[in-house]
Parts: structure tokens; C-alpha cells; sequence
């Protein structure tokens, strides 16, 4: 290896050798003078820091040795590389002083220009250095001391720069004394006394409770308040009631650290970072006060390589259809965007919070023909104004509604890799982020109804809500035009093609380049399949009155053509069959037959048709309501049929009774069972004249009467006696 002047090595403490404290770590060493026989140099320890540093003679075989052993690394970056610069890049006062040092030198190498390897000779140093100071009156230590920075800082002149900012022991902390550290205050200046106290050990130890119970706090109290009530917790001298409340005695302000060393002490200690996450927490500091480098533009390679979706509230107040003094509170909107161009590829406003089905609807829009879809909202468009309906080679969502299993499908059907962002990542998604801001910026906060701070007398936003769900949809298209059309994207990650080939960096252009050059992925598919793919799977019970799910009761015409509930009603036992449905209405489901390639719409049966029009959200309600308020009667229902059988059984026990009273023990079975008939003839002869109706008075209505037993009955009673001894032939 060629060895020059002013190579850097880093020289690695050898493992065999038992060395100090001071002596144990790696030295950065420069050299400083090669022999012109190539037999010896001189070398120095490069740290300025190192005031013992001096040139040491090394040979070069040796070197080597250590070159080949790893004991000695050559080094490229030098760390003194900052020098190097142009006077400008300096403060005047460090040129001034670099000149001056300078000439101290020059008179130095001007004693051994001829022969610039002897200043390293002390036999030879010492005299010239002995003789500049008589001459400049310089110090000899200083004279030294400008002689090592030269040789340690790479021998050019910009090495005699000042090094201010290594003056004053920077990074380590000072011992507390007796004396008072730091600038006198205008109050000492006057009194000629110093006022204040030094920071100690226990004064820290104090701060650090302070700024723990009071600041990294989730309360985010400010400093200034954190001091203060350090000063009222550790530094008060006495307490005193007044009004009857404790009030702490603090002592004079001259004895009581100030809140500039409070600032000073806390700056010094704690981390930016650490005091983040105690005050706002995890979440809000990797959302908001994490450093975000990464840009999702870099990881795509055309359009559809990743679409991402995302859901807000928006800032504004609906009404309803039916009736616009009613209002519907704020929709939820999502968005889909083509990572690639920035277009805008699907949408959907809608009541459901964010959930699974706001999502589904927005994957169903992004496969839908634009130009149709606008159409329903009375927009004309032309196909490129919106080009998307289709399907993406990956989809992107915030660990949300596509993190479950409903969205399996969908992937399984159209190899369709569905990924979530990391926790706390959110540039991952910032160009959806930055449109739901200009949603809000440039089309909601414009809008009768939108969100706005409360201020006094002014009405409540929330009054002047005028927009519809379909109006707010129109809007929201109108919208997407503009931002698909002409809204200009950043260039920063756009592909340099783009640029080359003059492309317009608007999202239906980027769009237009990207599908004719990196593209190749995008798949187009029938509504029907989408829909299939996206709506739930569930399964389904046929029984004899209807195939049951969910509550309800449906029919199709094949289970009708095929007496599917006949043969249950015949004995054969109920079998699932799989279905599809969708959860905002329970109208229909779809029977899927023969592995899915069969489907047949179900409707609910008509003994259940109050149940149509009505959503799965209302019937699961309604179900839940009866089954709450059978619960809550269930006492009730009870108490009422355990008095209805203790009734029963004691009018069982008073007849049985009665009967066995007046039983004649002596009459046969055959004798009691011959004459039914005519004893029935007479008790309902009895009925008729008991309970006939007669009138009463002059009212309208007929009342019937019932007679107590008495003289008529002990009569009928005889004639009943003497009639059944006729029949026996028995008195």
C-alpha cells in the first residue's frame, strides 16, 4: 500500500497489550513526514482535544505489519474536512486570528526550510521555538500549542483557526461551589452581591421530580407552570390558611432557583422525543411528531400497482330526502386513489359509519363505468375526464374495515393483494390524507352546513344544513372532475419519462402515459361478479315455512317448483343451503347453487312482508326489542300461571268433592253410562231456562240473569231424581 502525507489511520488499541483508561480507545492518527529513503515517518494523534499529542517516529516496515495485522485501518474521511472552505464561510474575527498564527509559523518553517524534517528533531525545535519567543515575546506554549494544531488539522493554513467552540469544557457539567456561577443579574450588579443559587445535586434531583409529576404529564402544562409548582412542592419554607386553604411560604426569590435554570436544567437532561410521547403519547407522536421520509410513489410502477382507501367524516350537516327539515347528521366518505397518477379511481358517500359497508361500496364504484355512474347524478362526462373501472394489482387501507375476514373473497377472486398500513405510518397514505383536506378546504367549507367553530350569537351551523346524500354526492363528483382534469400533481417521485415525453402532470395524463408505457395490470370485470365477490357469505336453513335466515323467512322459485318445504313438512329434515345477502336491506338474498354458478333470488314470504323494505340493521332491532320485552315479563307471565294452576286445582279439589257427596255408590258402570243422552237432553232443558235471556226494564239491551240456586232448583233436582229412578226402576 502507498503510504503519503497527511494519510489518515485509525489505530485499534492492541488486545495483548494491558493499557489504562485513557489509553483504551482507537486514535485517529495522521502522517505527518515520510523519510526520502522510505525508511521512517512521524505521525501524530489527530484529536485536538489531545493536548499531550505529539509526532512519534514509526517505521515504515512496521506499519505495514500493522496494515496486514487490522491494527492500523486507513481512514478516507478526515474530520477536520469542514476547514477547507472559502474565507467567506468564516467570521472575520477567525480569519484575523488565522493570519496571525500564521505568521508566528512562517518564521518557524523559515528556520528549517532546507531541511523540514528536523522540526521533529527536539534538539532542533526547541532552540527556534526559544527564539521566536524572544523575538514575538509569544509564549513557548503557545508557540507549541499553534505548531500541534497545524500538524493535527492536516498541515494547511485554515488549520490555525480558532477553535472557539471547543472553549469552555462543552458537555460537561460543573461542579457547584461556594461561589455563584453564571452573568451577574442587574440586581447583583447594583447591590455588588451576587444573588441567586447554584444548581447542585439535590436542586437536580428535585427538578427531575418536578418536571416528571408536573410536565410529562398528559395535562401539558407548561414549563413556567411546571417550575412554579416545583418551587410550591420542593422549595417552600412554611404553609399558611388563609381562607382555608394551605397556601406554601416560599423563601425570597434571591434564594430560589430561577426559571431559566429550570429551562436550562430540563434542555440539558431530557430529550425532545421522550417528553412528546410522556405528554401527547405513542400514537400522537409517531402520527404527528416522528420524522415521515418514505413516500409510497417510490414502491409503484404504474397505474393500479397500488390503490389506497381511506374513510372521513365529513365537515358538513345533511337533511333528509324524505323530509328536509329533518337532519341526517354528517356523511362518511371515502376515497380511492391510484397511487401512480394521484386520479381518483372510486368514491362513495353514505351513512354507514366507517365500516365494511362503506368500503364495499366504494370498491364497487371503483369498478363502475364513470361515465354511467355520473349520468345517475345528471353529470355529463367523457371517458377520459374519469378512465377508471377497474381492478388493482394491490389495495392499501388503514388497518380498518379491509382488516377482517370479509374482504378474503374478494382478494381469492381477483388475486388481489390487499395490504395494511404499520401502525403510526401516516405517509404511507399522504396523498389521500392531503385530498380529504382539500375536500374540506375548497368544496365543504364553502357549503351551507358545514362545520365551522361555534362563536357567540352566531347560529348553530348545523341549522343551515340544506344538502341531500344525493346532492352531496353531485358535489363531491363535480370534485373529482376537477381533480382528475387539471389538478397539477408534485413531480418529486413521478417517473422521468413523464417529464421527457412533455406529459402534463395531471392525473388523467399521468394516467393516459402510465397505462401506454408501465402499465399492463389493470383488469376489468362485470358488476355482477364484483358485487359477488363483495357481498357476504353466509348460509341459510330450509325449512317448512320458508328457507329461514337471520330471523326471517324467503322463497325462490326453484324451492317452490321442487316442494323444498312440502318434503320438510313431509318429515324430511331441514339442510343449510349457501347464500349471499347484502346488509343494508333485508328484501332479498341469493341462493348459490352448483359451487356459485347458479344463483337465484329469494324473496321474503308474504305472511313476512311487513319485514320488506326494512334494512338487517332494523329487523335484528326489532327482534331483539320483542325478545327484550318477553325477558322483562317473563316475571309476570309466571306469577300469572302459577295462580291460574293454583285456581284450577282448587276448583279440581272443590268438584271432585262434591261429586263424591252426592255419588250413589250402589248404580253400575253400565247403569251410569246407558242413559248419556237423555241426562244430557235434561241438564240442557235446565241451561235454557237458567240462562235465557229476558228483558230488563226499559233498557235497550237484553241482560241474562243468573239465578242462585234455590226453591227452582231443589225442584229440578227432584224431577232430575224421580226421572232417573224411573230409568233404573229403583227408589
Amino acid at each position: 500500500m502507498q503510504i503519503s502525507v497527511n494519510m489518515l489511520f485509525m489505530r485499534q488499541q492492541e488486545p495483548y497489550l494491558e493499557a489504562s483508561e485513557e489509553d483504551s480507545h482507537s486514535t485517529l492518527e495522521r502522517v505527518l513526514w515520510i523519510d526520502p529513503k522510505y525508511t521512517y515517518l512521524f505521525t501524530i494523534d489527530s484529536n485536538v482535544q489531545n493536548r499531550k499529542a505529539w509526532p512519534v517516529m514509526r517505521r515504515l516496515a512496521d506499519l505495514e505489519v500493522e496494515l496486514r495485522l487490522g491494527v492500523m485501518t486507513p481512514m478516507k474521511q478526515d474530520p477536520y474536512q469542514y476547514i477547507h472552505q472559502d474565507d467567506n464561510a468564516f467570521p472575520p474575527e477567525y480569519i484575523a486570528k488565522r493570519k496571525e498564527s500564521w505568521a508566528l509559523l512562517q518564521q518557524i518553517f523559515a528556520e528549517v526550510e532546507e531541511t523540514p524534517g528536523a522540526l521533529f528533531d527536539h534538539h532542533t525545535l526547541g532552540p527556534i521555538i526559544s527564539k521566536i519567543h524572544e523575538m514575538t515575546g509569544k509564549a513557548k506554549t503557545t508557540l507549541y500549542r499553534l505548531l500541534r494544531y497545524y500538524w493535527q488539522k492536516g498541515q494547511v493554513e485554515n488549520a490555525l483557526l480558532p477553535n472557539f467552540d471547543l472553549c469552555g469544557a462543552p458537555g460537561k457539567t460543573r461542579k457547584s461551589g461556594t461561589a455563584k456561577r453564571g452573568r451577574p443579574s442587574k440586581t447583583a450588579l447594583e447591590k455588588g452581591e451576587p444573588t441567586g443559587v447554584n444548581i447542585d445535586d439535590v436542586t437536580k434531583v428535585f427538578f427531575r421530580q418536578g418536571i416528571q409529576r408536573f410536565y410529562e404529564t398528559r395535562e401539558c402544562k407548561t414549563l413556567k407552570e411546571a417550575w412554579l409548582r416545583t418551587l410550591m412542592e420542593f422549595f417552600s419554607i412554611d404553609q399558611d390558611v388563609r381562607d382555608g386553604v394551605k397556601v406554601p411560604i416560599l423563601p425570597p426569590w434571591e434564594k430560589l432557583p430561577t426559571e431559566n435554570q429550570f429551562r436550562y436544567w430540563y434542555y440539558q437532561e431530557y430529550q425532545p422525543v421522550h417528553t412528546l410521547v410522556k405528554r401527547k403519547g405513542m400514537h400522537a407522536y409517531m402520527v404527528n411528531g416522528r420524522a415521515a421520509l418514505g413516500s409510497l410513489k417510490q414502491k409503484v410502477f404504474g397505474p393500479g400497482s397500488i390503490f389506497i382507501i381511506d374513510a372521513t367524516i365529513g365537515d358538513i350537516y345533511l337533511v333528509s330526502e324524505m323530509d328536509r327539515n329533518r337532519i341526517i347528521g354528517r356523511p362518511v366518505i371515502y376515497i380511492i386513489i391510484d397511487v401512480f397518477s394521484g386520479l381518483i379511481v372510486g368514491m362513495s358517500v353514505s351513512l354507514e359509519g366507517p365500516s365494511w359497508l362503506g368500503a364495499m361500496q366504494a370498491l364497487e364504484n371503483m369498478t363502475l363505468d364513470k361515465v354511467a355512474f355520473c349520468k345517475e347524478f345528471k353529470r355529463t362526462i367523457r371517458p377520459e375526464q374519469w378512465p377508471s373501472a377497474h381492478i388493482p394489482h394491490s389495495i392499501l387501507a388503514d388497518r380498518g374495515e379491509l382488516l377482517s375476514s370479509r374482504i378474503e373473497k374478494f382478494m381469492k377472486k381477483f388475486h388481489v393483494f390487499v395490504a395494511n398500513t404499520a401502525p403510526y405510518r401516516p405517509d404511507w397514505k399522504g396523498e389521500l390524507e392531503h385530498q380529504f383536506h382539500l375536500i374540506n378546504d375548497e368544496v365543504i367549507h364553502w357549503q351551507p352546513g358545514a362545520v365551522r367553530e361555534r362563536e357567540p350569537g352566531r347560529p348553530d351551523h348545523r341549522l343551515d344544513a340544506t344538502y341531500t346524500l344525493r346532492g352531496f354526492r353531485r358535489l363531491l363528483i363535480d370534485y373529482i372532475i376537477e381533480h382528475n382534469t387539471i389538478r397539477e400533481m408534485s413531480i418529486k417521485h413521478i417517473d422521468p419519462g413523464v417529464v421527457a415525453d412533455g406529459v402534463n402532470p395531471f392525473p388523467c395524463e399521468l394516467w393516459k402515459w402510465g397505462i401506454k408505457n408501465c402499465s399492463g395490470i389493470l383488469r376489468e370485470e362485470s358488476l355482477e361478479s364484483v358485487r359477488l365477490a363483495l357481498l357476504p357469505d353466509d348460509s341459510a336453513m330450509v325449512t317448512r315455512d320458508g328457507i329461514h335466515f337471520g330471523k326471517l323467512h324467503y322463497t325462490c322459485k326453484l324451492a317452490e317448483q321442487e316442494d323444498w318445504f312440502g318434503q320438510v313438512k313431509r318429515g324430511k329434515p331441514s339442510w343449510p343451503v349457501p347464500i349471499i345477502h347484502d346488509p343494508r336491506s333485508s328484501d332479498h338474498i341469493v341462493l348459490l347453487l352448483n359451487d356459485g354458478k347458479d344463483m337465484h333470488p329469494c324473496t321474503v314470504v308474504e305472511k313476512e312482508r311487513r319485514y320488506r323494505k326494512w334494512d338487517w340493521f332494523d329487523v335484528e332491532e326489532y327482534f331483539a326489542v320483542r325478545s327484550q320485552t318477553s325477558q322483562g315479563n317473563r316475571s309476570y307471565r309466571m306469577q300469572q300461571k302459577v295462580e291460574h294452576l293454583a285456581r284450577r286445582d282448587a276448583l279440581k279439589e272443590e268438584e271432585v268433592q262434591k261429586t263424591n257427596r252426592e255419588r250413589d255408590a250402589s248404580l253400575t258402570h253400565t247403569q251410569r253410562t246407558s242413559n248419556i243422552k237423555q241426562y244430557r237432553e235434561l241438564e240442557n232443558q235446565k241451561e235454557r231456562q237458567e240462562y235465557a235471556w229476558k228483558p230488563s226494564g226499559s233498557s235497550k239491551h237484553l241482560s241474562r240473569k243468573h239465578k242462585p240456586l234455590g226453591r227452582e232448583s231443589k225442584e229440578q233436582h227432584d224431577i232430575l231424581k224421580s226421572a232417573r229412578e224411573e230409568l233404573y226402576g229403583r227408589k
